[in-house]
């Protein structure tokens, strides 16, 4: 993937189904693009009610094209984001290109807010040799990611994402 700029740019493109909050993770984006479905809002959730809930201050987000209302951004969606972001400017600093203080900030709070979700969620899977190679291979008990997809798009922001992205885009 960090051959050069455009295979990195495009394995990241391929990402962004897994935080769309509409596509099952097991489709291929080639499938995506056939059918041509507009994406969701990458993980900005409505809660029509979240006073039963101890949730912090909402963002502002789109709820349509004419009205912003509160809104909350799903942690997952937040990582992916960021594990794109750190892909992406590690494969331009392979290729040369000058980190500039505000890709040194936007990583350095990726990498403490991945380091954050890794420890929450704290995978306990004991890993052992493998043909893949080390943690390769090894089963571990996951989320079902299908319906964390599927809870995040019937609870959608506004729904904008694929309409407004160039062909080479990214989380």
């Amino acid at each position: 993937m960090f051959f050069n700029e455009s295979t990195t740019l495009h394995t990241l493109h391929n990402w962004i189904p897994f935080s769309s909050g509409i596509f099952s993770s097991q489709q291929t984006f080639l499938f995506v693009q056939a059918i041509n479905i507009k994406s969701a809002s990458r993980g900005y959730v409505v809660i029509p009610d979240a006073s039963p809930y101890d949730l912090p201050e909402p963002y502002t987000v789109a709820i349509d094209r004419y009205n912003d209302g509160p809104g909350y951004m799903m942690s997952v969606f937040h990582q992916l984001h960021c594990l794109s972001y750190l892909a992406e400017h590690f494969q331009q600093g392979y290729g040369g290109i000058e980190l500039v203080d505000e890709v040194a900030h936007h990583s350095a709070h990726c990498f403490n807010y991945l380091r954050q979700g890794i420890m929450c969620a704290a995978d306990t899977t004991l890993e052992g040799k493998t043909d893949a190679g080390p943690g390769e291979g090894s089963e571990h008990e996951c989320k079902d990611y299908d319906a964390l997809l599927e809870w995040a798009n019937s609870h959608a922001a506004m729904k904008w994402r694929e309409a407004l992205l160039p062909v080479e885009s990214i989380l």
